[in-house]
């Protein structure tokens, strides 16, 4: 999937899960689910936030190569850890380590229909999980618009209410 897509997915689920985590601060918390929703993509030079570090997605490339440990239910549940330590040694919320998850673990089911599909145990093992999206096609822009459409409606929902 293309990086504006991931963010909608990320967006969509942050905002799915407000009425239940209930965070201080709902932008801080949808941003991160946002900005995680780009992170696993690290591991390729030619994604939105690879370009971005482009030495560093290079390195994560070549150890783990695309879609690998990156793109695995191990990474997330790595990044949660980490953000609900800083998160419980800075006294921040711990809510916002939640939507560090939400947004990588969408990254995650969002390429897990895609034709090249994810690695959802690697390293530990060779399980891929595939559907039929081919990325950056009609159908993952209907997907998109989709996703862009139900985040407004959710929005004009929490505004109107």
């Amino acid at each position: 999937m293309m990086g504006k897509t991931h963010m909608a997915f990320g967006l969509f689920l942050g905002l799915l899960c407000l009425p239940l985590l209930q965070p201080r601060n709902s932008l801080l918390f949808l941003s991160l689910a946002v900005f995680a929703a780009l992170i696993p993509d690290i591991d390729s030079p030619d994604s939105k936030l690879g370009r971005k570090v482009v030495p560093l997605s290079h390195i994560f490339k070549f150890v783990f190569g695309h879609r690998g440990f990156f793109h695995s239910i191990f990474f997330p549940v790595l990044m949660f850890a980490g953000v609900l330590g800083i998160a419980f040694y800075s006294q921040a919320g711990y809510v916002y380590a939640y939507a560090v998850l939400i947004g990588a673990l969408s990254h995650i089911f969002i390429d897990a229909i895609t034709i090249e599909g994810v690695n959802l145990l690697s390293p530990v093992s060779r399980f891929r999980v595939a559907g039929f999206i081919k990325t950056n096609s009609l159908m993952e822009l209907a997907v998109f618009v989709f996703l862009t459409v139900s985040c407004v409606v959710i929005l004009v929902g929490v505004w109107f209410s």
